[in-house]
């Protein structure tokens, strides 16, 4: 973005650039990311349906270095917990009431993707999606 997008702003900027990023969606995204708040959520990507519940960026950060650790085959599992974890600090320390800057990604736990018919993977995952890339969305996991 160029300039701040405001409320009062937003029929301004969509009629130069057009509708790029869904703005409701960047809204509850940085939401997530400000505060504890997850709820379930569907979205259409490119042909394929991705469902699971909407956190934020440090718990998505946090929940990625324990699992890529504990994969992890050699000893140094804590210092590469740690690494990972250290993408969290961005959403740490973020004071509540002041703005933070339009989200670019949304984070989930428990995704599941639906293709043709088909179901995957068995488990939910953790999958972090760039906000223009998707067509649609409903508020509540399939």
């Amino acid at each position: 973005m160029t300039d701040e997008v405001s409320s009062g702003n937003i029929e301004t900027k969509l009629a130069y650039d057009g509708s790029s990023v869904d703005w409701f969606l960047q809204r509850l995204s940085n939401l997530t990311n400000s505060s504890d708040l997850e709820f379930g959520i569907t979205l259409q990507v490119s042909g394929t349906t991705v469902t699971g519940t909407l956190i934020g960026g440090e718990k998505y950060f946090k929940l990625f270095a324990e699992s890529f650790s504990q994969a992890w085959p050699y000893e140094d599992k804590e210092e590469i917990r740690d690494a990972f974890e250290s993408n969290a600090d961005i959403y740490k320390n973020v004071d509540k009431d002041e703005d933070l800057p339009p989200t670019q990604y949304v984070h989930l736990k428990d995704a599941l993707f639906f293709d043709g018919g088909y179901k995957f993977p068995n488990e939910g995952t953790l999958w972090r999606g760039v906000l223009p890339r998707f067509y649609g969305h409903i508020h509540k996991e399939a």
